[in-house]
């Protein structure tokens, strides 16, 4: 059968049957997940449910594609409003060129913008899928965040000459000390991501695959930081997240580290450049490093896009305005 000749239907998704998405899943992300995955990432998020389109075969009822956002609190001057990550964008091998990515998209922006009256999204898209959502889809691109890295053992003959003065204690479950955290942290940007114990847990303690390592980080037996780690298969640590309650106590990052050196075995440590420019000078502080080529180590640059239907473009799309760290992308 040729490709013109599929029948194909583009649908709102329901959220029943959801390992029909299995296939198409393992095909496009190389990743064999069951159901508990969707139902953990399509329907527990605290924030809300997924919204998004798919298209049918039809005659076989096989998933020729998907696309979906789902939802995520900010604070924006003072207001908590709800922004929509886009995520999973799938294509299956034998519905590819027929511009079904596009379709569904716009599908889905267009329902989103009419049920609610708003459409603030952001992405942190793979390369198969940048030239879309740009060029085609109109997002901006306002900045790609360069990763900073450093040598586990550079670090460690560091801390032969000084010793860390804060302590590590690891989180299995986000309890109220972490709400007790957010709730004083002070934040230096005008839009940021809310967190708290439901959240986290969610997103952290109950991802399906991924290894997440956290940490309260303390000093005289009082919450300062919160530390979120992801160990990678290839024995490199990434830092997802990494915050303090103010200015003040960001000094200690660098000595958090080093504790984290002495708790877990990796070869490179590494995170995204962070906007903010006394969290940058913390991490040159710890020696952390860039790569300025475009090739080699770390040499990637992650792309941030951006869109909105809600006429605050300017304020939007300025990175300088909005809190980013890792834990932000799906």
């Amino acid at each position: 059968m040729s490709a013109d000749s599929i029948n194909i239907e583009n649908r709102l998704v329901e959220t029943t049957n959801l390992p029909r998405f299995t296939e198409i899943f393992n095909l496009c992300f190389g990743i064999t997940v069951s159901e508990s995955y969707f139902k953990w990432k399509y329907l527990q998020n605290p924030a809300g449910q997924v919204i998004a389109y798919e298209t049918i075969n039809t005659d076989t009822n096989e998933v020729g594609a998907f696309y979906g956002i789902i939802p995520e609190e900010y604070m924006i001057n003072g207001e908590r409003k709800v922004i929509y990550q886009s995520m999973d964008t799938m294509t299956h091998p034998n519905y590819r060129n027929r511009g079904l990515f596009i379709k569904l998209a716009n599908l889905t922006y267009d329902y989103t913008f009419k049920e609610l009256g708003t459409l603030k999204l952001i992405g942190i898209p793979g390369s198969n899928s940048y030239h879309g959502f740009v060029n085609k889809l109109h997002w901006k691109n306002p900045y790609n965040f360069s990763y900073i890295f450093q040598h586990r053992m550079l670090i460690k003959m560091r801390g032969l000459f000084s010793k860390p003065t804060v302590e590590l204690e690891q989180i299995s479950v986000f309890d109220d000390e972490t709400d007790l955290f957010f709730s004083t942290k002070k934040y230096y940007k005008s839009a940021y991501k809310v967190y708290n114990k439901e959240v986290l847990n969610w997103k952290i303690s109950n991802h399906p695959f991924h290894k997440f390592i956290s940490y309260k980080v303390k000093k005289d037996n009082v919450i300062i930081g919160l530390v979120i780690l992801q160990k990678e298969d290839n024995n490199n640590l990434k830092i997802v997240y990494a915050d303090f309650l103010d200015n003040d106590q960001r000094l200690y990052l660098k000595e958090t580290i080093m504790a984290i050196t002495s708790k877990i075995s990796f070869k490179y440590i590494y995170t995204w450049e962070p906007t903010d420019n006394v969290l940058i000078s913390q991490y040159k502080k710890a020696m952390f490093l860039k790569n300025p080529f475009k090739r080699g180590i770390f040499s990637y640059k992650v792309p941030l896009i951006l869109l909105t239907r809600d006429g605050d473009a300017d304020f939007w799309e300025n990175p300088d305005n909005v809190e980013l760290q890792p834990i932000i992308q799906d």
